[in-house]
């Protein structure tokens, strides 16, 4: 159920209505990484490496700018389970050339239980408390 927007014409603003003309990318996208994709891709040159924010913004492909609002981020899935179908969405907008995707990764990353050892040290410590109610 979680859904996030990876790649939304990076590069694309007002001044830059094809957005950013680089080829070739070979990226990490990560909601704590230093820099959005969209604002921070170079407009030519390439390949396109490092990791990066990914885009977020929801905005038609079309009309997107870099001031949109990015509430489509990884973050969605968190608490969500891993197992099932995935899907992977790719829309070439641009006109002429195409484009191709090469392979894609998904990788999850999971937050381990607590172990029931640091469970009754922290309970020894008066850190864990049970709530009386009634």
């Amino acid at each position: 159920t979680g859904f996030a927007v990876l790649l939304n014409r990076p590069g694309r603003d007002t001044a830059t209505p094809d957005g950013s003309a680089t080829v070739g990318m070979a990226i990490t996208l990560d909601d704590a990484a230093a820099t959005d994709i969209h604002t921070g891709i170079p407009m030519t040159g390439g390949p396109v490496t490092g990791t990066w924010q990914p885009d977020g913004r929801t905005a038609d492909p079309l009309t997107v700018l870099a001031g949109d609002p990015r509430g489509a981020m990884l973050a969605s899935f968190t608490g969500l389970d891993a197992n099932g179908a995935w899907t992977l969405f790719v829309a070439d907008q641009s006109t002429g050339g195409g484009s191709t995707l090469d392979s894609w990764t998904l990788t999850v990353t999971g937050i381990p239980e607590p172990s029931a050892p640091l469970l009754v040290a922290l309970a020894s410590l008066g850190l864990l408390r049970r709530r009386r109610t009634g």
